[in-house]
């Protein structure tokens, strides 16, 4: 097959494997959602932990402390069942995806629509995303969430108390800062 070809076949089964995350997470299927990661995969929820809504956040939360850092699916499955609790509908856009071999890397933005306690909840950011190809499959290896806001509706994001807000230092991997200004 032509390397191009494979390369947009590549492309395509990721950003599929993004949005079968949000529709997994809308059918509450925990289980399914942990196998579209590696078996040692990373779910890195710790920016969730800066924001300014702690009184409202979940038991799993609050007992995982400020990391929110899953490490393989089991830990993944057995956190996820937190956002099912808050209701959450996730949209994913503006997917970049760069493929080496059978590794890869990608930025997805996300917009939600969350229920908190009865509350109508609007949140954004991006995921930052590290993919492998296992036996012909492509999965997550790492998924890192970094929110641009998350405030009640009524509030509102323009003036919510996260409008001004920096993402949280979180460690990066290396490959973060390179990606956007190696587009030509």
């Amino acid at each position: 097959m032509d390397a191009r070809v494979q390369l947009l076949l590549d492309k395509d089964e990721i950003r599929e494997l993004a949005f079968l995350y949000a529709h997994r997470i809308v059918a509450h299927d925990w289980r399914g959602m942990s196998n579209l990661f590696t078996e040692d995969g990373i779910l890195d929820y710790s920016d969730v932990a800066t924001f300014a809504r702690p009184a409202k956040a979940t038991q799993a939360q609050r007992d995982a402390g400020s990391t929110l850092v899953f490490v393989g699916r089991a830990a993944i499955c057995d956190f996820v069942p937190a956002i099912g609790r808050l209701d959450v509908k996730v949209f994913f856009t503006n997917h970049l995806i760069r493929v080496n071999g059978n590794d890869a890397v990608g930025i997805a933005f996300f917009d939600n629509r969350v229920t908190q306690q009865g509350e109508s909840v609007i949140g954004a950011g991006r995921m930052f995303d590290e993919y492998k190809k296992v036996d012909g499959r492509w999965l997550f290896s790492y998924r890192r969430q970094e929110l641009f806001y998350f405030t009640g509706l009524k509030e509102g994001w323009a003036e919510g108390a996260d409008r001004h807000r920096q993402p949280a230092p979180i460690a990066k991997r290396g490959w973060e800062d390179d990606f956007l200004q190696g587009w030509s």
